[in-house]
This record gives structure tokens, sequence and C-alpha cells, in this order.
């Protein structure tokens, strides 16, 4: 089944239990495989940019697993100011963000991106034009959905550990520790991300406008789930075992203000398309981030549930630019401001 947003494979007869399957989805023309309502035919290899290999065939393994009763849930991220999911700069799109702006309000499915500074040989840098005030032009908008698969109560474990798995205490919720929640299990996926301009002056000769192109976002696979107690029955569940599809830990708690959806992601960004001006390289490629979200979890009369979350910490990111001439070499220390990224994602309805 295929609907504007989402591609589905559905079996005749149910899989079976420890049997592997295949599938194969053909790329590369409109004869032949899908194709957007404008043409496009379906990228299937997004880290190979846009050249033909992009457009390869697609086959994926797995292995059939036993009925369960947890929830598996489809998250669209929606509204998005890239409506059309072209992953750049468009007028519609600038017009509608300038709006957002104007009356205070965030970006939905965007992350601002501010310039924190430069070296090398660079005097200047900016990110969205090369002069004058662009502020609608400095977000990247996110395109992408998410599957989550909720598990049941469980005691509450902060979900912000470094990558040494030590608390990050100054985001964690004091004495919330051992509370019941729901725990909730991320896949991990790719997400695309529209093009960055960002712009570069060496000297009054020497400017660098570089649009990174369209980005990927790929997200770790995350650890096991927390040990818990007996009484909640998760203890023989694969995701507090061995966590073997590599969920991502999430968690829906309630707060003084309402539920809340928390997790922490680790990233891999890749700019796959990005083209340094004057024969140079860049090391936009399994640039790892990590960002801690949190967010209030709402719910629709029809079902729907909807999660809006934001950055805790803010995250740097340095663009090496090296070999520009064949010689040089410079950077754009880039960051993502706390609040910078907002996520909005809603279920499909359940009535």
């Amino acid at each position: 089944m295929q609907t504007a947003t989402t591609l589905e494979f559905i079996p005749h007869k149910p899989w079976q239990d420890g049997k592997r399957y295949r599938y194969y989805l053909h790329s590369g023309d409109c004869a032949n495989g899908p194709c957007s309502v404008t043409e496009q035919p379906l990228i299937t290899a997004p880290l190979k940019g846009v050249s033909a290999e992009a457009r390869a065939d697609m086959v994926v393994e797995f292995e059939g697993a036993p009925a369960s009763n947890n929830v598996l849930l489809s998250l669209r991220n929606t509204p998005t100011a890239d409506t059309a999911a072209a992953l750049t700069y468009y007028e519609a799109m600038n017009s509608h963000v300038e709006a957002l702006l104007a009356a205070e309000k965030p970006i939905p499915n965007s992350t601002k991106l501010e310039v924190d500074g430069w070296g090398g040989v660079l005097t200047q840098a900016r990110v969205g034009c090369a002069s004058g005030d662009c502020p609608a032009q400095s977000f990247i908008h996110l395109v992408g959905n998410l599957d989550v698969e909720i598990f049941g109560k469980a005691q509450y474990v902060c979900p912000y550990v470094d990558n040494e798995g030590n608390p990050e205490e100054a985001y964690c919720t004091k004495n919330a520790e051992g509370e019941e929640a729901l725990a909730v299990g991320i896949y991990p996926s790719a997400i695309m991300v529209g093009s960055a301009d960002v712009f570069a002056e060496a000297t009054a000769l020497i400017k660098l406008p570089a649009p990174t192109g369209a980005q990927v976002m790929r997200m770790h696979p995350g650890p096991k789930f927390p040990a818990q107690d007996e009484k909640y029955g998760l203890g023989n569940n694969p995701l507090f075992q061995d966590n073997p599809n590599g969920l991502i830990p999430g968690w829906i708690r309630s707060t003084k203000d309402g539920p809340v959806f928390e997790t922490r992601v680790n990233l891999y960004m890749d700019a796959p398309n990005l083209e340094v001006p004057l024969n140079g390289k860049h090391n936009l490629q399994n640039y790892p981030l990590a960002l801690n979200l949190r967010g209030a979890v709402e719910f629709s009369e029809d079902g729907r549930m909807h999660i809006h979350q934001m950055n805790l910490n803010s995250q740097g990111i340095t663009v090496k630019l090296s070999e520009l001439l064949g010689l040089i070499g410079s950077d754009i220390k880039l960051k993502i401001p706390e609040a910078g990224a907002y996520l909005t994602y809603e279920s499909e309805p359940v009535k």
C-alpha cells in the first residue's frame, strides 16, 4: 500500500516465526518502479547523493517474529514547513517560516543553525545568505517518519546518558527515577534533512558559498533498556535482554504539567551532496551528533497521539574544509542552540 508519505508491504499470509524472508524494490526509472507525483524515481541509497547509484534496486531481508501484545505506532512528522518535501529552500516555504517567526512561534520539524565561529583563512561565515538579514533560511527542515513500539509499564530511568553510559544529571528530573512510566522503543531509521546554505569569506576575492544539499541523519542503534523490577513482567522481553533490533530507549511519563516523551538520540550526519568550492573536501560524513529530547504528549479525540519535542542540550558542528586550492584548510563552527530543534510527530488514528 502506498500513500503520499508511506510505502507498506502487506503479505498475503502472516509471516511465520523464525522463517526468513526477503523482498525486492525496483528503482531507477518511473516505468517500472515507484515515483513521486513529480516523476522523480525513488532514491534507495541516499548516502550516494543524487547519482544513478542512489537509485539502485533495494533488497530487504528479515525474519518473522512471534505475535506480540506491544503497540506498534507509525509516527508522521507533521506539520512541516517543507510541505513539498523538496529538501531545499523555496519561496512558499520561506514565506511560511517568515510568518511563524513574525508570530514568535517555533518552526515545526526544523532545526535552527547558528554560526559559532570560524578558523583558518576565513574572515567571515554566515548561514542562509551572503549578506543582509535572512532568518528564515537559517533552518534545516526534516522529512521522515518514525516507528515506535510501546512495551507497557516499567520503572522510569532517566534516558540522558553520555556515550560512556554516565547519567547527564543536568537534564534529568530530580526524584523521577523509579516512577512508573511507559517504556517506548524507537526503531533507528534515516531521516532526510534539507539543505543548509553556508557562506564563508577568506578575502574580498575568495568567497565560498557552500549549499549542503539534502542531508541524511541516521539514528545510531540504542543499548538494551535498564533492568526492571519483576512485577512489571518485562524481564524476559528482548528489549531488556539484548535489544536485538537496536531500539532507542524512550519514556512516556506523567508530570505536573501533563505527560511528556523523553529520549536521547545519537545520530550520524552525512552531506553526500555537498561540493566544496575551490576543489576542497569536507568532513560531514558519519559526523556524530547527540540530542537530549523532551516534550509534551497530547491525545486527540480520534485516538491520535501528538508528540512535541525540543532539544535540551546545544550541539556543536564543526565543518572542516580541507585542501582548498589543494593547499589550505579552514573550519566553520556551527551550533544547534538549546531548543533549536523542534520535532512534532503524530500517530495514525486508532478509533
